[in-house]
């Protein structure tokens, strides 16, 4: 399925509000729909609010480098005057910062395909989609990936994670991904979890650990199952290091540990709760059942640790998820 994503705003009133008025008009002659994501740029977003441009590169056009230069290359020989260089140079400056903030991009199915950067780019590609449609865009490199027959794929871990945690912050915790340490930041409480926490949830005085495991395929192998089981049960003694006012503590902060996938092999899912059960204190969740196995209260939990934290958990900032996205 063929989409656009603006990463917005651009900086420029007009061409903004040009930029909305003809992905709104794309979509209501050839149905191609769009989807806005608030970028916080250097100079600040709506208010401040939005993922960072480093985020949007990373998730979105980092992975798309390949198919992006295709791209432009294509738009170049059919008279675009786009500027044709790598994602690592025309989303990012020399001195290493990001420019995504206004940029617009093609997607087949989850996949970016195309981005353009700069106004001269984006105006005229959005008019030739809106006046040709198809007819222009089947000119493009994407005709294979949109009729590629399709396998069946899993669903990475990535995915997964990000899925979750949007959920997480659509109830109303604070949410932190993949994090590992602050041991050079110099503040006044000093962490670093082992295996690192793939999301910490805090709502309240309430802390809870999750572990994160894709699927290879339809549905995840044992081995992923069995990983996932092993560093969820590290998660009760997480952070292994914990320094506040220059004394460590030992034990764990998270109220409650689960395990988060996709699905769960057939045919021994059941067999796999069972065995959760039997361990009591790893709980499960899974995007097809939701909570399948609500665990008991950590064993290992040191409270104090985890009142130092709450007091203090800005120094997981650092770490925060936030996703800003508006549908067209």
């Amino acid at each position: 399925m063929l989409s656009f994503i603006y990463f917005s705003p651009y900086f420029n009133r007009n061409v903004h509000s040009r930029i909305v008025e003809l992905l709104n008009a794309i979509q209501s002659k050839h149905g191609i729909p769009w989807s806005e994501i608030v970028v916080k740029g250097r100079f600040g977003g709506y208010g401040g609010r939005g993922i960072s441009e480093k985020e949007a590169y990373e998730r979105y056009l980092k992975p798309a480098t390949r198919s992006i230069k295709t791209c432009l290359e294509v738009l170049r020989s059919l008279g675009f005057e786009v500027f044709v260089e790598p994602a690592s140079k025309k989303f990012r400056t020399r001195q290493g910062n990001y420019n995504v903030t206004g940029t617009v991009a093609l997607m087949v199915d989850d996949n970016v395909v195309c981005a353009l950067r700069y106004d001269n780019e984006i105006i005229p590609f959005l008019e030739r989609v809106l006046s040709e449609g198809m007819d222009f865009l089947m000119k493009l490199p994407i005709s294979e990936s949109l009729f590629r027959p399709r396998k069946s794929k899993g669903v990475s871990e990535k995915d997964v994670l990000l899925k979750y945690a949007d959920v997480l912050v659509n109830e109303s915790f604070n949410v932190f991904i993949n994090v590992k340490h602050n041991i050079m930041a110099g503040e006044k409480v000093t962490y670093s979890f082992q295996p690192d926490a793939d999301i910490i949830a805090i709502k309240n005085s309430t802390i809870l650990g999750f572990e994160v495991k894709g699927s290879e395929r339809e549905e995840p192998s044992l081995k992923q199952v069995y990983t996932g089981i092993g560093e969820a049960l590290f998660y009760l003694i997480n952070p292994i290091g914990f320094m506040y006012n220059n004394r460590s503590y030992l034990g764990g902060i998270f109220d409650k540990v689960f395990l988060v996938m996709p699905t769960l092999p057939k045919n021994v899912d059941y067999l796999i709760v069972d065995i959760l059960k039997t361990i009591r204190v790893v709980g499960l969740i899974t995007f097809d059942e939701g909570i399948v196995f609500d665990p008991q209260p950590n064993p290992f939990l040191n409270l104090e640790k985890k009142e130092i934290l709450l007091k203090n958990y800005y120094v997981l900032e650092r770490y925060r998820y936030q996703k800003w996205v508006i549908k067209s």
